[in-house]
């Protein structure tokens, strides 16, 4: 029994041994397993990062490949944008190597032009040369008279005025050509047959004066002043005087006037000219009269005198007169007229200006005004009027006479202190509408007043009550034909003067309210002129 217990104790003893074993085996193996599976995991993950870059990066290559396929597309267009262009520079190129052919033979040519250029100028210089030698005045007469001789300078007619060369003395100063033959005839010349004819006046010393030199030369069309050597010129009064078919003027703007006193009447009754170059070329700092410059230059159209200093310019009287075309005076407005005392008939009869500007005159030293502006019948507006300095003025007779398009006139700033003469100062201004300022007119000193307001058809009202009239001595046609007139106002008037005679013809006295001293006008019913 013993026996067989020691067996099985044994037999338990060396199971329990073996089944030690077998588990410490089994740690083992489950050990190993576990690290395999550690090891297979981590190989597995690997392997997976490596499998996802991969694909990353066939991604990538994907797209590389698909936008090198568009770079591809491009890269070709581009190139063959290069082939076209490759091909156009070649046609450039040889139409370059075309035109450097034709370019040779230019600059040939243009050698050849230059050296002629060159030739040109020194011939120019020379005859430039020559002709600062020259002293000359080139003219044109057109003949028609072929029974008398002609004037060609100095006419008879201008005998009165006294001009430097007299007539027993011409020979000493100018020499007169036609065709390159010296005329040993003077100033005087028979033509053979109707024609144009064309003298050259060779001056054999130089002049101080041209006064009167064409004055009365009818036959005169042209004239080229350019060769005439003009340095010590200081009078150019009357030089075309009544030119009346003087056509053209060239070369004035050589004319050297720095040293001239005297441009009264130099263009006057130059009926013909239509426009007179060169002015803005005159020196005028030394002209004291510039009286009648302009007088019946009847086709003038446009001045351009901007350039004119007239600071010591005494007189404008008549200076435009007459130049019936004239439709723009520009740089009038520039005048500085502070040395002058005479303005009568500057623009009188220039029935074509619409405007102008006096608005920088200085009429201080001004005494007369007399028909400034008379007969200036599309004359709409005188800017500067209400700036004029009247103070020293004793006359404004007609000085707005016939203004027939002026409608409004302003002359509040007139100071008519001396004022001796107010005959037809707005006379036939027959669209005048009002008149403002004649409240502020001093008229002590007045004598005539006739005119005044005649044919200021369409004037309305008139205050005149701080007229002093003590002094006026004509007061005939006063009012004649002021039909619109609804009131008079003649408060102050006194009518002392016996020459009222139709001081109110054709105002219509029911419906004008005229308002007065019965016992100051009593000489205007003594004449039954109510």
């Amino acid at each position: 029994m013993k026996e067989k217990l020691d067996n099985l104790n044994y037999g338990i003893f060396s199971s329990k041994q073996n089944f030690q074993k077998n588990v410490k085996k089994y740690k083992i193996l489950i050990f190993i397993s576990y690290s395999l599976i550690f090891f297979l995991s981590i190989l597995v993950y690997n392997i997976y990062n490596k499998y996802t870059n991969i694909l990353d990066r066939l991604n990538q290559i994907e797209k590389g490949m698909k936008q090198s396929s568009k770079d591809s597309k491009n890269y070709s267009e581009k190139i063959k944008k290069i082939a076209e262009a490759l091909i156009d520079l070649e046609d450039f190129v040889d139409k370059q190597k075309e035109y450097n052919k034709k370019l040779d033979i230019t600059l040939e040519e243009m050698s050849t032009k230059i050296i002629n250029l060159e030739l040109t100028i020194e011939n120019l210089e020379k005859t430039k040369e020559s002709n600062l030698n020259k002293n000359e005045i080139i003219c044109k007469y057109e003949i028609n008279d072929i029974k008398n001789e002609i004037y060609l300078f100095h006419h008879k007619s201008a005998d009165d005025c006294d001009w430097i060369i007299q007539k027993e003395e011409i020979a000493k100063y100018i020499e007169v050509y036609l065709n390159e033959e010296k005329l040993e005839s003077g100033n005087k010349f028979k033509a053979e047959k109707p024609g144009i004819y064309t003298f050259k006046l060779k001056f054999l010393q130089p002049l101080k004066t041209l006064r009167n030199l064409f004055a009365h030369c009818q036959e005169l069309i042209y004239v080229d002043l350019t060769n005439f050597k003009s340095d010590n010129l200081i009078d150019t009064s009357f030089l075309f005087f009544n030119c009346k078919n003087l056509k053209e003027i060239k070369g004035l703007e050589y004319l050297n006037t720095k040293n001239v006193v005297n441009m009264a009447g130099t263009f006057e009754g130059c009926e013909n000219l239509k426009e007179i170059n060169g002015l803005n070329n005159f020196v005028t700092s030394n002209v004291v009269s510039m009286y009648a410059m302009f007088w019946n230059c009847y086709n003038l159209e446009n001045l351009d005198v901007s350039n004119f200093d007239t600071r010591k310019v005494g007189s404008f009287e008549s200076m435009f007169n007459g130049c019936k075309s004239l439709k723009e005076i520009k740089g009038l407005n520039n005048f500085n007229a502070s040395g002058a005392n005479e303005f009568s008939e500057m623009f009188y009869g220039c029935s074509n200006l619409i405007f102008l500007d006096i608005s920088n005159f200085d009429t201080r030293r001004a005494t007369i005004f007399t028909s400034m502006f008379a007969n200036c019948s599309k004359l709409k507006e005188i800017k500067g009027l209400n700036t004029l300095n009247t103070s020293k003025a004793n006359t404004f007779n007609k000085m707005f006479y016939s203004c027939t398009s002026l409608k409004f006139l302003d002359v509040s700033s007139f100071d008519t202190s001396k004022a001796e003469d107010m005959s037809g100062m707005f006379e036939s201004c027959n669209n005048l509408e009002n008149i403002k300022g004649l409240n502020n007119f001093i008229t002590d000193n007045v004598i005539s007043m006739h005119d005044m307001f005649s044919d200021c058809k369409k004037l309305q009202s008139l205050d005149l009550s701080s007229f002093n009239t003590t002094k006026v001595i004509f007061f005939y046609d006063m009012f004649k034909n002021c039909v619109s007139l609804k009131m008079l106002n003649l408060k102050n008037f006194e009518i002392l003067s016996t020459n009222v005679c139709d001081m109110f013809k054709n105002i219509n006295t029911n419906n004008c309210q005229i308002i007065a001293n019965a016992e100051r006008v009593k000489n205007l019913f003594y004449y039954d002129e109510f």
